[in-house]
């Protein structure tokens, strides 16, 4: 008999949260396990969901408005119903349910980065660090716990943070091209083989900080003779690309479904963020081959350690450090990562970890 395994989320909306989440459903042994998604907003226009039926993965979403106890009436029957053997929670409004009105239930908490600061940021001072709070308790409430980053150990300070299991990407979407096909593609996509490009990929938004790097880019010799892609959306696109419109060497592609056609005709990655967990796209980036140019945080200086690879860092509030490393740009060469970043990997350690908490050999956090 299969295990079953009901992921609790607030929705599906682009993000790495929901990249993962898909990751694991689509790849998980579906001979030993069965995952079942619980989402508590229906689908709005920039939800993944089309992604998630594609591959046949459940998803039921408990969406009654803004009737919390209608809300949590429903979730509590739906995962009756269901009777899972573990559930596996991800998010603020997850974990938080999850832990009050769940509680007879095996539950695994995953925290995927450092909250204060991303959801200051989202939200503002004193609802950021309210959501924090919240988030944190019931991670603490949790019986079972893991993060995606041994950076995230210091952040959480407990005693027992759980296992570590690092991020996956696909690596059958992303990887680096042999030169001659690299040169075609970026010919087939309309860029001159003649221009180096520089490329970010992810949310626009404050915590990512795209601004602080356009500014230091423009401000140096470096705009002369390379292209900046820009792979995205978010709250703070409009404003930046009003900002920089009579930039022809800043392109804003907006969101792609695909992105690794742009990451496989670039030659360097740069991310600016101040917070991240283990960051989705800079782990795509390195798979694609790309120099990484990163912020000086601890969520890049544990990615750049366990890879191995060649790379420059630079804090995200001194921008002179970032146009001297756009001055002298070091030559990109291909290189492999010393560490194993794949969805094969990540998958199989969360099948592990369902398999020992199930079965009882998992000691209680």
């Amino acid at each position: 008999m299969r295990r079953k395994i009901a992921i609790v989320h607030s929705s599906l909306d682009r993000g790495g949260l929901t990249k993962i989440i898909f990751y694991i459903s689509k790849y998980i042994n579906k001979s030993e396990f069965e995952i079942r998604i619980y989402t508590f907003s229906e689908a709005s226009f920039i939800s993944e969901l089309p992604l998630f039926v594609r591959e046949k993965i459940i998803v039921v979403c408990l969406n009654i408005g803004n009737d919390q106890l209608g809300l949590i009436k429903n979730l509590r029957n739906e995962i009756e119903n269901y009777n899972p053997d573990l559930i596996h929670t991800h998010s603020f409004r997850g974990s938080l349910y999850t832990s009050v009105f769940l509680a007879k239930y095996l539950h695994l908490a995953t925290i995927h980065g450092n909250l204060s600061a991303n959801y200051v940021a989202s939200y503002g001072s004193f609802k950021g660090k309210w959501i924090a709070f919240l988030e944190e308790y019931a991670f603490n409430k949790a019986a079972y716990k893991s993060i995606v980053s041994s950076s995230l150990v210091s952040y959480l300070k407990q005693k027992s943070n759980g296992r570590i299991i690092d991020n996956g990407i696909d690596s059958n979407l992303f990887s680096c091209l042999p030169l001659i096909k690299k040169i075609d593609l970026k010919a087939s996509l309309g860029f001159s083989s003649k221009l180096k490009i520089l490329v970010t990929h992810g949310g626009i938004n404050k915590i990512k900080n795209i601004d602080f790097f356009l500014e230091a880019f423009v401000s140096s010799f470096t705009q002369f003779s390379f292209l900046v892609l820009v792979i995205g959306t978010g709250e703070s696109e409009f404003e930046l690309r009003e900002k920089y419109k009579n930039r022809g060497d800043i392109i804003w592609l907006g969101y792609q479904e695909y992105p690794a056609p742009y990451l496989q005709i670039a030659d360097y990655y740069i991310s600016a963020s101040l917070s991240e967990g283990m960051p989705n796209s800079a782990l795509e980036a390195l798979s694609c081959g790309l120099y990484p140019i990163l912020s000086d945080i601890p969520a890049h200086q544990d990615l750049v350690s366990k890879s191995g690879v060649p790379h420059r860092l630079f804090s995200p509030t001194k921008s002179s450090e970032l146009i001297q490393i756009f001055n002298n740009m070091p030559e990109p060469t291909p290189f492999k990562s010393n560490y194993d970043f794949s969805v094969e990997r990540m998958v199989k350690e969360y099948e592990d970890f369902y398999r020992d908490i199930i079965s009882g050999k998992e000691i209680l956090n």
